[in-house]
């Protein structure tokens, strides 16, 4: 080391020797990027190309547009109804990480704005003048390693500046530091104070010597601060020249980016600081003092009483008392100061630590000053505050970010709900426009792509480090001032990494399991699965380079300035960290966006385009819904489905005849419900209840067309989020009446098709109480006699015991005998009411009998007949609690009735069967009507499965009959699609084909316990290890393929399927973009909805012509 402080010189003022590349030139452009060249030994403009100046102020407006639609879009979608509790507690924590990313983003923004706009006049390079003022320059010192702190004071003495005086403030606690520090002073001629106790740590260490300064200016260093030359001839005049400046700040410049990881990490996330944010402040007037590198006026520091000792980020409360005053700041983005990044984890955590705590401990006192004085500061200055003291919540945000896909994987919570095309339309396009203009703007000042990631990764990894100092600061705790640890170091323990580590391993589970939920469709909402495990895997990404920093600081023959040898000097440096470019640059990144982008907008285009040359088909589509809620599922996407495929109505048609596009709240038959109606309090059966207007099938339906009953049952049960309980919507009218079928009749008579779907051929169309008349006389008959025979002989039998009972005296005989008679007595009442009750019901039964002829006749015409069970797919009998009570009622108690003490809460995947209209029976030896044996329901889950993935438990598949196969109908139709929601068991009338069959799997156990509960024994297939039972059942005219189609059933709640996306529903065009990657990428109702409904309803209008109007 050199004795003679005059002997010091630095190469070039762009490279710390000894840490980086010794191409000194090369290593300046590839530092600071293509900037204007200096004088040899002079600092750099960071001033970029007016080429991507231009660039970057297109990219920055269009990104915070695109900001603003994913704020508005996710911002809606969380304060939708729907959400459970749960959902809702995790919507507010990601509610508040999304208004934090707003909030930051467009910080960032207007930095780079600003940053923009004050390039133009970019700040002069002014020059001391002869008789320059005195500027006394402090160096901090607390336990420094004594080679770092000789080089700062060798470079604070080499300053280019006549009038100065250097003092060593140092505050070391530990003799052997404290020596050094007394040597190096007297080694180099300066001065070295040093305190007995360190009352207000730095900040008191430089108020305890500020009386005795009489320089006009300040200048301070951190122990491991370098600065060039001419860093005082260059800056001191900026003061000079505007007498309200109270300092003029400088950029840090690591030059140890070569021992570490870490250190090339943390100086990458420092340039974004001092890049943009840092000149934006300035132009707001809302630079800050970062404690080093700057020049302080005394006289402004005495108008605020010194530095802020209450804080350990001292540099940052002081700089807002002093705008407080009324005192400007510059920031100079030129590189002048060189000092030590963090070169280990722990060293870096403890810088990071220290910087979190004094930020996020200022915004009480600030928010406090905002309301005492808000015109204390110009409004561009309290947001820029804002942002500097809320910035360190970063590490909670991360958190959030990291547990959300790990709780909707794991537990199904889910904080979003937004259907998949609406989320990729506004995220899409603010992740890509907001990403490339960060990386333009880092490149633009010549830093890599992927540096800056492996910046950003660094920051991602100090989550628990951020959380923990902010929980600090709001708890108004006392902290020590940490200083950052210098030196060589080695690996951090990765048992203090068990955050970063546990995280990283749910993350990866999050993401395997997501993936084979996936594929294996376990989860309904495939879209939702497979973005949760994506962003798993962005975590683990990211969470993965605690393995890459946690490395040991390499060492190279010396980490000293300079040498000298028998007159000659020579620098030494390490060689470049293997692997620390990343061949990522933005230009590859964004020719990649670029063409992916264009392929997905040609591609989309060639979509909708092709759509809007289909076909129009002129049918007159009359639909029947008496169910369904306000939202009205099964009519408003059939509706849809109509608008989509292009199918329009006749002007002044039957419905609503004003266009020819089908409104999807009006153009239908049936139950109405007012958008605002109130549920009422039914005093009967203590429900809540909204009663449906309706609006009846006309007595003549116009010919040729089409009848589509959707729903006739007339009754839905939905939560109502507002009244926190479950309401039920109910039709004046329920089910189809026989004049109604009387006039459906009729329109099939005249060339009309009718459709129908689950809940049109059970009850209420089929009555639920009615009872076979041949039962029921043979029942009348035997309560009658059985009557007679009470009255004829077993009372005369009575009477006469009692008359030989009362002769013989005998007190017992006599009592037993008068028992026997009230027997009998009563025995003859009950006979009495019997029949009396079998009478009646058969005078209901013969108001019955018109209707239940009225659903046979409604057999004929769809041509399948109702086998009296209808049941339900459930994804997860959990959820039943509070989605449909009644069943995880009637599903609790059958567990518990099969299992006893063994029944274990519903949950998981599962069926449940029901049989309709055999609730109740006669018994052929008394004819009294008692409860079927068979009227529970029957609940099929756990191990009564076959071993199945989720998404093939329940499906619906194209027939195997090679005979049936090519039927029209079948066109576009996929092998199998997932089915769920409720669904009926029919049997095809003579002559119809079952185009597609329900395949539900179950075990032989399971086979067995069906049929000891009267399930029919003909839909057990393939060893009993499946339930198969007619899906789509068509009947065309000579059971061929060419015969006119006259019917179509579709044995479950097929249009009931909420799949079809809100933008999607108010354009129908982009339903083409939706169907063509609807294959995986959809939940379980958008594979079914594309790739069974659809295709069957297109087939429908496309091959009968007869349907059409003319026009």
């Amino acid at each position: 080391m050199f004795q003679d402080k005059r002997k010091f010189k630095v190469a070039d003022p762009d490279v710390r020797p000894g840490h980086d590349t010794p191409d000194w030139e090369g290593a300046a452009r590839r530092a600071r990027g293509r900037r204007a060249q200096f004088a040899s030994g002079g600092a750099r403009t960071s001033i970029p190309f007016p080429g991507e100046v231009r660039r970057l102020l297109f990219l920055i407006p269009l990104g915070l547009v695109f900001l603003a639609l994913y704020a508005l879009g996710v911002g809606f979608a969380l304060f939708r109804p729907g959400y459970s509790p749960i959902d809702r507690v995790a919507s507010a924590f990601l509610g508040v990480a999304l208004l934090f990313v707003l909030l930051h983003g467009l910080g960032y923004a207007n930095s780079m704005l600003k940053a923009f706009a004050a390039s133009r006049n970019p700040a002069k390079i002014l020059f001391a003048p002869a008789n320059s003022p005195r500027v006394t320059c402090l160096i901090a010192s607390y336990n420094e390693p004594p080679e770092v702190l000789e080089e700062t004071v060798a470079a604070v003495s080499a300053l280019d500046y006549p009038n100065k005086e250097i003092i060593l403030l140092d505050d070391s606690t530990h003799e052997g530091p404290r020596r050094a520090a007394r040597e190096i002073a007297a080694k180099y001629d300066v001065r070295c104070v040093q305190r007995v106790t360190r009352r207000g740590f730095k900040a008191g260490a430089i108020n305890d010597f500020l009386p005795e300064i009489t320089s006009p200016y300040i200048a301070m260093f951190d122990a491991d601060a370098l600065p060039t030359p001419e860093f005082l001839r260059e800056v001191v005049p900026h003061l000079i020249e505007n007498p309200r400046l109270g300092w003029a700040q400088t950029p840090q410049f690591y030059a140890n980016t070569n021992v570490s990881y870490t250190a090339l990490a943390a100086a990458r996330q420092q340039s974004v600081f001092y890049e943009y944010i840092c000149e934006g402040k300035s132009y707001s007037r809302a630079a800050f003092c970062c404690g080093t590198n700057v020049i302080f006026a005394r006289r402004a520091l005495e108008d605020v009483g010194g530095f802020d000792e209450s804080s350990v980020t001292e540099d940052f409360a002081t700089s807002l008392k002093l705008h407080l005053r009324g005192w400007d700041s510059l920031y100079l983005n030129r590189v002048y100061v060189y000092s030590l990044a963090p070169e280990t984890l722990g060293a870096y955590f403890t810088q990071q630590s220290r910087w979190a705590f004094g930020s996020l401990g200022l915004l009480r006192p600030l928010l406090a000053r905002f309301f005492k004085n808000p015109r204390g500061l110009k409004a561009g200055q309290w947001f820029e505050y804002l942002l500097s003291t809320t910035y360190y919540w970063i590490g909670l945000v991360n958190f959030i970010f990291l547990m959300l896909p790990i709780l909707y994987i794991f537990f199904g919570i889910k904080p979003l709900r937004l259907d998949a095309l609406t989320y990729l339309a506004v995220f899409l396009p603010y992740l890509a426009f907001s990403l490339h203009t960060f990386y333009a703007g880092m490149e633009a000042r010549g830093l890599k792509v992927g540096d800056m990631m492996l910046g950003q990764q660094l920051g991602f990894l100090s989550f628990p480090t951020h959380i923990a100092a902010g929980l600090s600061a709001l708890s108004g705790r006392k902290r020590p001032f940490g200083v950052t640890p210098k030196g060589v170091g080695g690996r951090v323990s990765y048992w203090s990494l068990w955050p970063q580590l546990l995280m990283l391993a749910l993350s990866a589970g999050a993401c395997g399991w997501g993936m084979y939920r996936y594929f294996a469709g376990l989860d309904r909402n495939t879209t939702a699965a497979l973005v949760n495990s994506f962003w798993a895997l962005y975590h683990v990404w990211m969470l993965s380079s605690v393995f890459r920093l946690n490395r040991p600081v390499r060492v190279g023959e010396s980490k000293k300035i300079l040498f000298a040898r028998d007159g000659e000097e020579e620098v030494r440096t390490l060689s470049a960290l293997e692997g620390a470019r990343n061949p990522l640059s933005l230009g590859r990144v964004t020719a990649a966006l670029a063409v992916a982008c264009l392929l997905f907008i040609g591609t989309f285009i060639g979509i909708v385009a092709s759509w809007n040359r289909a076909p129009v088909y002129p049918v007159n589509v009359m639909v029947l819904d008496r169910t369904g809620a306000q939202n009205g599922r099964e009519h408003r996407q059939l509706l849809w489905t109509l608008n989509y495929l292009k199918v329009r109505q006749q002007k002044g048609g039957v419905v609503n005849g004003a266009r020819p596009t089908y409104d999807l709240d009006r153009d239908y038959f049936g139950a109405f419900y007012a958008p605002n109606a109130r549920p009422a309090l039914d005093a009967k059966t203590g429900e809540l209840v909204v009663t449906g207007v309706s609006r009846p099938l006309p007595p003549r339906l116009p010919s040729p067309g089409l009848l589509y009953i959707a729903d006739t049952f007339g009754e839905f049960r939905v939560r109502d989020a507002r009244a926190g309980k479950l309401v039920t919507y109910r039709a004046r009218k329920r089910g189809l009446t026989a004049t109604e079928v009387e006039a459906i009749d009729d329109f099939a008579r005249r060339g009309g098709m009718v459709m129908g779907e689950w809940n049109a051929l059970g009850f209420p169309t089929r009555p639920g109480g009615y009872l076979p008349e041949d039962q029921l006389k043979r029942a009348i008959e035997t309560a009658r006699q059985n009557r007679i025979r009470l009255e004829r002989t077993e009372l005369a039998r009575a009477q006469t015991a009692l008359d030989v009972a009362q002769s013989s005296h005998d007190f017992r005989r006599i009592s037993a005998a008068r028992g026997r008679l009230e027997d009998v007595r009563g025995e003859i009442v009950t006979a009495e009411y019997r029949l009396r009750a079998l009478q009646n019901r058969s005078l209901y039964n013969a108001v019955q009998a018109k209707q239940a002829r009225a659903a046979q006749q409604l057999e004929g015409l769809l041509h399948t007949s109702y086998a009296g069970w209808y049941g339900r797919f459930v994804d997860d009998f959990a959820a039943e609690a509070s989605y449909d009570p009644e069943l995880y009622r009637s599903v609790a108690a059958d567990l518990k009735r099969r299992l006893g003490d063994k029944a274990r809460v519903p949950s998981g995947p599962g069926f449940v069967f029901y049989p309709d209209g055999g609730s109740e029976t006669i018994n052929p030896q008394t004819g009294a009507i008692e409860k079927s044996p068979f009227a529970r329901p029957v609940v099929i889950l756990g191990s009564d499965l076959g071993g199945a993935a989720n998404a093939e438990l329940c499906q619906i598949v194209r027939t195997r009959d090679e005979k049936l196969r090519n039927d029209p109908l079948l066109r576009g139709v996929r092998e199998a699609v997932p089915a769920r929601l409720w669904f009926d068991l029919v049997r095809p009338k003579a002559g119809a084909r079952v185009l597609a069959n329900y395949e539900l799997r179950i075990t032989p156990q399971t086979a067995e316990r069906l049929r000891k509960a009267g399930f029919p024994k003909e839909f057990l297939a393939d060893s009993d290890s499946r339930v198969r039972f007619p899906a789509l059942v068509a009947f065309r005219d000579g059971n061929t393929e060419r015969g006119e189609l006259r019917s179509v059933y579709f044995a479950g709640d097929a249009s009931g399927y909420p799949s079809i996306d809100e933008t999607v529903q108010r354009f129908p065009a982009l339903g083409a973009a939706e169907r063509w990657s609807a294959g995986r990428l959809g939940t379980f109702g958008t594979q079914f909805f594309w790739g069974y409904y659809e295709p069957v309803l297109r087939n429908v209008f496309e091959e009968n012509p007869r349907l059409r109007y003319s026009s």
